[in-house]
């Protein structure tokens, strides 16, 4: 049995490690990660680990899809993502260990699908006017 989870709005979770961050100065980071996430994306690869066959679907913008690629391959992941024109949003964490703080930089509003032709959606409206939404 075959289990599927969708991710409509899927993110790449960039981390990056800077001791000592602050604000309006130049800092220097330590290092740098990209992630393949999204709630849909999370819990495919938890059930991958412990074993579950398992498929994931939903909206991927092709610009970057090759993270998401890369790691569905390497947990053996059954990748039926949609892929659509534009980039797949990016999320930031700033990683303070040294300080033991955290900040988060994430997109405020909703990806809005509009219905098109032959039941599939598209991007719509959109603020930043980039098709899917800017990062």
């Amino acid at each position: 049995m075959k289990i599927a989870t969708v991710t409509l709005n899927p993110a790449i979770d960039q981390a990056v490690r800077v001791d000592h961050f602050r604000l309006n100065t130049v800092n220097y980071a330590q290092a740098m990660q990209f992630d393949a996430g999204g709630k849909g994306v999370n819990v495919a690869s938890a059930l991958a680990d412990v074993g579950y066959d398992v498929a994931v679907t939903g909206f991927l913008g092709q610009e970057n899809a090759d993270i998401f690629e890369q790691f569905f391959s390497s947990k053996h992941i059954d990748d039926q993502f949609v892929r659509i024109p534009g980039r797949t949003r990016i999320g930031v964490k700033i990683v303070d260990e040294a300080n033991q703080q955290t900040t988060d930089i994430k997109r405020t509003e909703p990806i809005r699908l509009r219905p098109a032709r032959h039941g599939i959606f598209a991007w719509g409206d959109h603020p930043c006017r980039s098709q899917p939404p800017c990062s």
